[in-house]
Order: C-alpha cells, then structure tokens, then sequence
C-alpha cells in the first residue's frame, strides 16, 4: 500500500504444548529469515528428540518483534 513502511518478516520456530489442564502454551523455540530455515531446524529438532503426544512444533511468519 502506497505510504506504508514495509515491515521485516521474520519465521519464527513455535512449540506449542496441549496442559493437562487444557490450556496451550506456545514456546519460541527460534527466529529464522526464511521459512525453508526454519523448517530445517524444525526438522533437526524432530530427528534428535523424539516428539511427545500433546507437542507440536510450527512455523510462524510475524512482522511483530515477538520477545523470546
């Protein structure tokens, strides 16, 4: 749009987590320039610790500095 800034797109590595107590709670787990770099460290992760029942992890593009 004409007139405004645009904003750095950062991918960010998410694991989000199912509570017992039904609750979700997300962890930032990294911050990438691309989605194929975070999808490679998601990728590593998985390969070295196996994924639990109730754990998933994400690639989020944001343009909001997110605080880790």
């Amino acid at each position: 749009m004409a007139g405004q800034e645009r904003r750095q797109v950062t991918w960010l590595l998410l694991m989000v987590i199912a509570e017992v107590n039904g609750e979700l709670t997300v962890q930032v787990l990294s911050d990438h320039e691309t989605m194929a770099q975070c999808h490679v460290a998601g990728t590593k992760i998985q390969w070295e610790e196996r994924m639990h029942v109730n754990k998933e992890m994400l690639c989020f593009a944001t343009d909001v500095k997110v605080a880790q």
